[in-house]
């Protein structure tokens, strides 16, 4: 008797598909003099993001902002934005997601990658 073994090989498509990241802020990364007073931060991911969940951080190095009002998302989901008031001659890190907090999440709820926004504001607040 001779066994006979058929093997059917199913070949999907690979797609490697990129977590969402940071793809531009207000203020930019290593931006100097911004305006100290209240300012909108604009974060501004490569896909839309779930309108219910968010971590901006702060870290231990540099200060942090006072935000101010509620947060919002553009109407494609891709920009998020929050008041915050800012003291003249300070460098400011915010960050969007950390190590210990992922609520940035695309639609598919895969998390956006950590990104970190340095900025220093100017030594004196606009007139």
């Amino acid at each position: 008797m001779v066994a006979r073994l058929t093997v059917v090989l199913t070949l999907l498509p690979a797609v490697a598909l990129a977590e969402p990241r940071l793809v531009s802020s207000w203020p930019q990364d290593g931006a100097k003099a911004v305006p100290a007073g209240e300012q909108t931060l604009v974060l501004e991911f490569s896909e839309p993001m779930a309108p219910d969940r968010m971590s901006v951080t702060t870290g231990q190095i540099g200060a942090a902002p006072e935000f101010v009002g509620r947060p919002t998302f553009s109407d494609d989901g891709r920009t998020f934005r929050i008041r915050m008031r800012l003291k003249p001659g300070l460098t400011y890190v915010v960050g969007a997601n950390g190590p210990n907090h992922r609520n940035f999440q695309n639609l598919r709820g895969e998390p956006a990658a950590p990104s970190i926004v340095r900025f220093e504001t100017a030594e004196r607040a606009a007139p």
